[in-house]
């Protein structure tokens, strides 16, 4: 009900910045999520890099976690599994999946936050945008170098 109002408030500006965000390079998002592990001394291995995909291990003394990003218009169920068999293999417990597209219906109904004892955490386009801190600023248009990625590094 939040996330409607304030779709209601912020629409236009959250719409332009969708249309921006789909368009974001993986290389980007690569530099962005580096830094960010550089500054907070967290260890990283890259899994996977595509031009619409990067999956990277994330780790400290204290906790792993496993980050993909994925650039597509829809998460399909399989893509969803793959991630999760992923997740698994690697024995992590905590998982974020972000994209800039959203996810199949399928996948929402079926969600739990809690999976086989790890935390699945599943953020698309919309839920993404709405935790940046330039979207609070009334009229300021999204710029790739300010998105932020350091709430899911591990602690």
């Amino acid at each position: 009900m939040l996330d409607k109002l304030y779709m209601m408030l912020k629409k236009e500006q959250i719409d332009k910045a969708v249309l921006k965000f789909k368009k974001i390079d993986i290389n980007i998002v690569y530099e962005l999520l580096t830094k960010n592990c550089w500054k907070y001394g967290i260890q990283y291995e890259v899994i996977i890099k595509t031009k619409d995909l990067i999956e990277v291990r994330l780790y400290s003394e204290r906790e792993e976690v496993l980050f993909k990003f994925h650039k597509t218009p829809i998460v399909f169920i399989g893509e969803y599994n793959n991630f999760i068999d992923t997740l698994r293999a690697c024995k992590v417990r905590k998982g974020i999946y972000i994209t800039t597209g959203v996810f199949e219906e399928i996948i929402l109904k079926s969600h739990s936050k809690k999976f086989e004892g790890r935390k699945v955490i599943l953020e698309d386009n919309f839920h993404f945008l709405k935790k940046q801190i330039w979207l609070k600023y009334k009229g300021k248009p999204l710029k790739f170098k300010e998105l932020q990625f350091y709430k899911y590094l591990p602690n």
